[in-house]
């Protein structure tokens, strides 16, 4: 059909010619001689150009490399299929009833047809447009990457955190562990992966809920991706959590600062961790949550050979490469730090992150990643996180296979792209096969390279006596050293202490031998704890180098007040035609005056 379209546009357009344009009456006849419309003209066939673009133009697909991929791996690409995601939503008025609250999406999208939308709180109608557009850029057959997705379960976030979250974490028994408790199926999730579109606060239970939220993802070892919101600092509920994956959009206007809450979460961690190229957050999510399902899927593959597998902490054996700090360090390494983008994915938003009226849509790219003022101690940007989410670069990483730490058996020299899962890192409990330090060679190179590396782990928080009140955050360090002929030169660190990822990029230059390393020397107590890293050497890319930097009470449902970060955008076609035909008249006009 599309290219049927593009075939018509296209004669139409050739029938534009020798200043003749012919519109046709009801009955056939030519109305008007077009020596009069050629401004018209020119923005007709211009406007036939932009809608021919529009039909075979470019998706959020072509911009976050699943197109790439796709080109790469043709029927073979992984597109989600087998993962079932948790879609977490806010409670809206009806689409079409206000007076009713829905969380599903409104059922009249055929693009999503393929998925079972299951409604896990139970009592919504099928009527949420929020909801609706989370889903097509999810697993829509026009927007989404994972059209794979076979099962979908909604809920409500009030239902999720007042009947799974407190419920299920909300036990008592001094050091009871937490294997017990999964033993009688009492689990907070039901899907590895979830998606959070949506921002709330609950007053003083913030801290109390963000510990059982960390706790949980931890424990039951599930990916959870949150929306950053759209305006400069989020609430709480759970975008200043530690254990998920924080998104922002490209523009650079979404969420950036934590809400202060206690020692933990302190509100002093710039976000996000990556950016997608949306027009908000919630949207933006929903890529994201995209593009780990395609890699979710491809961890798990029962056919590879990339990973070795270890047992979760709900005593299941798994895939190092599904981990949860493995995929977020792998979709963080991944990510462009420079882009080139080439759909509208933006407009101009106030402080309050509403839109401003009057003001065009835009094409937002990354162009001065880390500029003054920008630059995280963690080696990010505080309005790019680690950068655009690439599922092509992020593919690559995960299957070049994991690789262990010198330290812990491995190669002398690892490949270009590759990820370990250290699942006994540290120097506590007296064991003697424990490292406080683990070293990656990387292999000489042959021409000047890019290297963007990123270590992750988990907040520790402590859950033995069912208070949730106490967490530890591990002060893990990632270093980058020319170890050229023995002669160790310090090149570049992340020596972040108020987060859980360290990041580098680097421009690392030919002939050079470069070797990153993880080190525990900062945290005061001993520790045994796992991490995930990823690292891609990109010798294409030419991004500069990074600058060193050394630097459980009651809780009511009524206490929480709920928002959700998505934002209804206008067309700017019209804008732009109205532009384009006052430049024409004008030009025409001039060229009257001249000839007479």
């Amino acid at each position: 059909m599309q290219e049927y379209r593009l075939a018509l546009a296209q004669q139409r357009t050739k029938s534009l010619v020798k200043n003749r344009l012919y519109i046709p009456n009801p009955k056939g006849h030519r109305l008007f001689n077009s020596s009069l419309l050629n401004p018209l003209k020119f923005i007709i066939t211009l406007a036939l150009l932009v809608l021919i673009q529009s039909a075979h133009g470019q998706t959020v697909r072509d911009d976050v490399g699943y197109t790439a991929l796709l080109d790469q791996m043709g029927a073979g690409t992984p597109n989600g299929a087998g993962i079932a995601i948790g879609i977490i939503e806010p409670a809206f008025a009806g689409k079409d009833n206000p007076d009713i609250t829905a969380w599903l999406p409104y059922p009249d999208i055929s693009d999503i047809s393929q998925v079972t939308l299951r409604d896990a709180s139970g009592g919504s109608t099928a009527d949420s447009t929020h909801s609706a557009r989370v889903s097509q850029f999810l697993f829509g057959q026009s927007d989404g990457l994972a059209t794979g997705i076979a099962e979908a379960n909604y809920y409500s976030l009030s239902d999720f955190i007042y009947n799974k979250l407190v419920p299920l974490t909300n036990y008592v028994g001094t050091l009871q562990p937490s294997a017990f408790l999964y033993s009688l199926g009492a689990k907070v999730f039901e899907n590895r992966i979830n998606n959070i579109s949506a921002i709330s606060s609950s007053a003083d239970n913030n801290a109390t809920l963000l510990h059982r939220f960390d706790w949980a993802t931890a424990h039951e070892d599930v990916i959870n991706l949150v929306s950053a919101g759209n305006s400069s600092q989020s609430p709480a509920l759970f975008s200043s959590s530690f254990n998920s994956i924080y998104i922002g959009i490209t523009a650079g206007s979404s969420g950036k600062l934590g809400s202060p809450i206690d020692n933990i979460y302190n509100g002093f961690r710039q976000r996000p961790d990556v950016v997608t190229p949306m027009r908000n957050t919630s949207r933006g999510t929903a890529v994201a949550s995209s593009i780990t399902s395609v890699l979710l899927e491809t961890a798990r593959d029962a056919s590879a050979t990339f990973s070795n597998v270890s047992p979760s902490n709900t005593q299941v054996l798994t895939r190092n490469a599904e981990k949860s700090e493995v995929m977020k360090a792998v979709l963080m390494a991944g990510a462009d730090r420079e882009t080139s983008n080439t759909r509208i994915n933006s407009f101009a938003k106030d402080e309050a992150g509403e839109r401003i009226s009057g003001e065009p849509e835009y094409i937002a790219d990354i162009t001065n990643y880390r500029a003054a003022g920008y630059a995280t101690s963690n080696g990010l940007d505080s309005r790019f996180g680690a950068g655009q989410a690439n599922v092509h670069n992020s593919h690559q990483i995960l299957t070049g296979g994991e690789q262990d730490s010198q330290e812990d058996g491995g190669n002398t020299s690892v490949s270009l792209l590759g990820f370990d899962y250290d699942e006994a890192f540290g120097n506590g409990a007296g064991d003697a096969n424990l490292n406080s330090v683990a070293s990656y060679l990387l292999p000489t190179l042959t021409s000047d390279a890019n290297l963007d590396v990123t270590l992750a782990w988990n907040l520790d928080v402590y859950s033995g006596d069912g208070l949730f009140f106490n967490a530890l955050l591990y002060d893990l360090d990632l270093w980058l050293y020319d170890v050229t002929d023995n002669d160790e030169v310090l090149v570049n660190a992340s020596l972040s202490s108020v987060d859980n990822t360290e990041t580098i990029s680097q421009l690392l230059s030919a002939g050079r031998d470069y070797e990153f390393r993880v080190t525990t020397e900062k945290n005061v107590t001993a520790l045994l704890w796992d991490y995930g890293i990823a690292w891609r050497v990109d010798q294409e890319s030419d991004t500069l180098s990074a600058p060193l930097t050394l630097e459980s009470p009651q809780i009511s449902p009524s206490a929480l007040s709920f928002s959700a970060s998505s934002v209804p955008i206008p067309s700017s076609f019209f804008l732009f035609i109205t532009g384009l035909f006052a430049l024409v008249v004008k030009k025409h006009t001039r060229q009257v005056r001249i000839k007479q």
